[in-house]
């Protein structure tokens, strides 16, 4: 194995790993607001989404569908738990890890087009057994990618709405497509001043602690 190969290994590696810590952070959040707030499914989709804006400076698709599904009672409660309470912290967060990991697998065909500069980019594609994971993996068509940093992968993406409204009904749809337009505003605005990242590695481990911190009161003692 040559050394540029060991080093888009690498790469890889570490572009999973924030994707999934990432992931892992937004779970939090939607299981923290599900569980502090007395809110329509609309107005958590809004806290949601002013959360992920104000801290990371952007919006992304994937992780709005599944919240929209969570906050509609439509995704099963072995991968975020709805009623926290009857569960331990530590199994709270030993799902909500798993389930990170396997959704950020979606993210693995856009992951490795940023792999290096090889003339050909090989491309895999996640096989689950699933139900929940295809649901949100067939929802979803790529339509550009884009890198703003060497560990973030921003793509722009179609969501399928026919989908979404059926299963969903038409106001989560409109908040849905609301935020998404926003997405696409953030979007190429951090192309015309080449933001980047706002947040570290090192910061994003202290935001999953203080999360983790505020969903603790809320699961079984």
């Amino acid at each position: 194995m040559t050394n540029q190969m060991l080093e888009n290994a690498e790469k890889i590696r570490e572009n999973l790993r924030f994707i999934a810590d990432y992931t892992y952070t937004i779970l939090l959040k939607i299981v923290l607001i599900n569980s502090s707030q007395n809110l329509a499914i609309t107005e958590k989709m809004q806290e949601l989404c002013s959360f992920v804006e104000n801290q990371f400076d952007l919006l992304l698709g994937r992780e709005h569908a599944i919240a929209a599904y969570y906050f509609s009672k439509q995704l099963p409660s072995k991968f975020i738990p709805f009623k926290v309470k009857d569960i331990s912290f530590e199994e709270v967060c030993r799902r909500l890890d798993s389930t990170a990991r396997d959704f950020c697998l979606l993210r693995l065909p856009e992951t490795l087009l940023f792999a290096g500069n090889e003339q050909a980019t090989r491309l895999g594609f996640p096989c689950s057994a699933e139900n929940a994971i295809r649901k949100i993996g067939r929802l979803i068509t790529i339509k550009n990618a884009i890198s703003l940093s060497d560990n973030y992968l921003p793509t722009e993406i179609e969501i399928d709405i026919e989908t979404l409204q059926q299963e969903l009904g038409e106001e989560v749809i409109e908040t849905l497509q609301n935020q998404q337009q926003r997405l696409n505003n953030i979007r190429l605005q951090a192309q015309v001043e080449q933001k980047r990242i706002p947040i570290s590695h090192e910061q994003l481990q202290e935001l999953i602690a203080e999360l983790e911190k505020q969903v603790q009161p809320f699961c079984k003692e």
